[in-house]
C-alpha cells in the first residue's frame, strides 16, 4: 500500500508493531521497501542492523540516518541487490508485493542474501476482507488514495494465494499472523468500533480470511 506513515505505528494489532515483534534484537535485517526509515529506526531501539531498498530518492536520504547502507531500486526492474549476501537475518517486506508486476524476482533475488537459517517476513493486503466482499456483493470495485484497493496495487491476494505464491518461489511458510481489520467492515463498524481492540482481534483470529486487513507471512527457504 501507499507510504501511510512517516513514523511507526505503534498500534498493537497493526502491521508494524505485529512484524516488529516478530524480529530477534541483535538481528541483521534487510528492509526493502524501507521508505523514510521509520522502521529501521524503531529497530534501532533492538540494537538491529538495518539496510534499506527503496525507489523513492527522496524517502531514502531521510531513511540513511537509521539505515547502515540504502539502495535506490525499482524492484520490477532488479537482477540483484548490491548488499551482502548470505547476511540477513531477516528480509522485510511489508506491504511491497502488491505493487509489483513480478514479485517472483524480488523473492527469489533476496534468497542470496538470507543467511541460512534466515527468515522473510512478508505482509500483503487481504483483497478477501469482508469490506471487499460487501462491496462486490453491491456491484462495486472502486478504487481508493489507500488501504486494500489502492490505486497503486497491480496483484490481489488472498490468505490462500499468497501462501501460494511463497511455495511456488521456493518458501515454506512458518506463521501467517492477520492484522486487525475488524472494525474496517461499513456494515459491521458500529458494532465492532465499540469493542476493546482486545476484542476485535479475537474476532480477526477467529475468522482471519474474513476480518484481516493484512497478512503477515514469516517463512524459510523450502531447502
Amino acid at each position: 500500500m501507499k507510504y501511510q506513515y512517516d513514523e511507526f505505528n505503534k498500534n498493537r494489532f497493526e502491521v508494524h508493531k505485529l512484524t516488529f515483534d516478530l524480529i530477534a534484537s541483535n538481528s541483521r535485517v534487510l528492509d526493502i521497501g524501507c521508505a523514510t526509515g521509520y522502521f529501521a529506526k524503531e529497530l534501532l531501539t533492538k540494537n538491529c542492523e538495518t539496510w534499506g531498498v527503496d525507489k523513492n530518492r527522496s524517502a531514502t536520504k531521510k531513511a540513511a540516518k537509521y539505515c547502515k547502507e540504502v539502495t535506490v531500486c525499482n524492484l520490477d526492474e532488479a537482477i540483484s541487490l548490491p548488499v551482502p549476501k548470505k547476511y540477513f537475518d531477516y528480509v522485510i517486506m511489508l506491504d511491497v508485493l502488491e505493487h509489483l508486476l513480478y514479485p517472483e524476482k524480488i523473492l527469489s533475488i533476496v534468497k542470496k542474501h538470507l543467511k541460512r537459517d534466515g527468515r522473510i517476513i512478508v505482509s500483503v493486503p487481504n483483497i478477501a476482507h469482508a469490506s471487499i466482499r460487501w462491496m462486490l456483493f453491491m456491484g462495486k470495485f472502486e478504487y481508493a488514495n489507500t488501504g486494500i484497493l489502492d490505486n497503486t496495487h497491480v496483484k490481489f491476494y488472498t490468505r490462500r494465494s499468497f501462501e501460494k505464491l511463497l511455495k511456488q518461489n521456493g518458501y515454506k511458510t512458518l506463521n501467517m499472523v492477520p492484522t486487525n481489520g475488524a472494525c474496517k467492515v461499513p456494515f459491521l463498524y458500529k458494532f465492532t468500533d465499540r469493542l476493546p481492540v482486545t476484542w476485535q482481534y479475537f474476532l480477526v483470529k477467529k475468522y482471519p480470511t474474513l476480518f484481516a486487513f493484512q497478512f503477515i507471512a514469516v517463512a524459510k527457504q523450502a531447502s
